[in-house]
């Protein structure tokens, strides 16, 4: 049960994050931004194989063809967000040297947030 909290107040934790700061604004290229009502977010938390929180590690964003779209760090807790994301398929990849490396899908969807654990290995 204490995993499971703990797990949800990441979520929390991390939806707060991505609308504070460590965010980043995502269009197709060669397209204006979409408005903020057209578009959804991506919120997530790195850990280690121990369920300790990752700080400093290099997220990056890649759209349904492979194209790098976006990158952030992970915040001092692990926590990090990418906000005007247009709907459609992801994967959220993370690397922190001598901890491992992670990836993730994520579902965007217009109006909502993705949620997305990396656990490196």
């Amino acid at each position: 049960m204490l995993d499971r909290r703990r797990f949800v107040k990441s979520l929390l934790v991390s939806a707060l994050v991505a609308c504070s700061f460590g965010v980043v604004s995502l269009s197709p290229a060669g397209t204006a931004p979409a408005g903020r009502h057209h578009t959804g977010a991506i919120a997530g938390l790195v850990v280690d194989s121990r369920d300790h929180h990752v700080a400093g590690a290099e997220v990056v964003l890649f759209d349904a063809h492979g194209h790098r779209v976006a990158h952030t760090t992970s915040s001092r807790d692990g926590h990090f967000g990418f906000r005007h994301v247009s709907p459609g398929q992801y994967v959220v990849t993370a690397t922190k040297v001598h901890v491992g490396t992670a990836s993730a899908h994520a579902d965007v969807r217009s109006g909502h947030v993705s949620r997305v654990r990396l656990v490196l290995h």
